[in-house]
C-alpha cells in the first residue's frame, strides 16, 4: 500500500537501485558486477542501440512507408473492387490500426500474407502476423548483436 500511495511522488529507482535494496534483505545476496567497457565497446553499443530503436520504432514515425507497404499488399492480393473511395477508407483504416507497430513487421507479415495466403486476412489476423514477425525478427536481431559482443 505504501508503494501505490508513493509511487508518483518518488522518482524511479534504476535496477541496479532496486537490487541493492531488495539484496541487502536477502543475506548471501549481492548486486551483479557493473561491466566495465572500453571506449569502443561503449560506441559500438550505443551506435547498436541506436541502429535497434531506429528499427524498432512505430512506423507513425516513417512517413509514408507504412501507407506504401499497406496499398502494395492490396495491391497484390488484388483488393480494389472499383470503388476509389471505399478502398481509401480501407487504406486509412488499416494504417490507423497498424501505426504503433514498426515497419519491418508489418513487411515480414505483409509478405507472409501474399505468400501464404488465398485472401486478405482481417486486420486483427494480420496484427496477429505482424506481432509474431517482429518477435522473431527482433530475436534474431538481438542474438546477432550477442554473437558480436561474444
Amino acid at each position: 500500500m505504501s508503494v501505490a500511495l508513493t509511487r508518483g511522488l518518488l522518482p524511479p529507482l534504476s535496477i541496479m537501485d532496486q537490487h541493492s535494496l531488495v539484496a541487502a534483505s536477502i543475506p548471501g545476496k549481492r548486486p551483479p558486477a557493473v561491466p566495465v567497457l572500453t571506449e569502443e565497446e561503449r560506441l559500438t553499443t550505443a551506435q547498436a542501440v541506436k541502429s535497434l530503436s531506429e528499427i524498432l520504432q512505430p512506423a507513425k514515425m516513417r512517413g509514408t512507408e507504412l501507407e506504401q507497404a499497406i496499398t502494395s499488399m492490396f495491391a497484390v492480393m488484388n483488393v480494389y473492387t472499383g470503388d476509389q473511395a471505399k478502398l481509401t477508407l480501407q487504406l486509412a483504416g488499416w494504417c490507423h490500426y497498424l501505426e504503433d507497430f514498426p515497419l519491418f513487421a508489418m513487411r515480414k507479415a505483409a509478405k507472409w500474407t501474399v505468400v501464404g495466403r488465398t485472401k486478405l486476412p482481417s486486420v486483427a489476423e494480420f496484427i496477429a502476423d505482424v506481432r509474431w514477425s517482429g518477435v522473431l525478427v527482433r530475436d534474431r536481431l538481438l542474438r546477432g548483436l550477442l554473437v558480436q559482443q561474444g
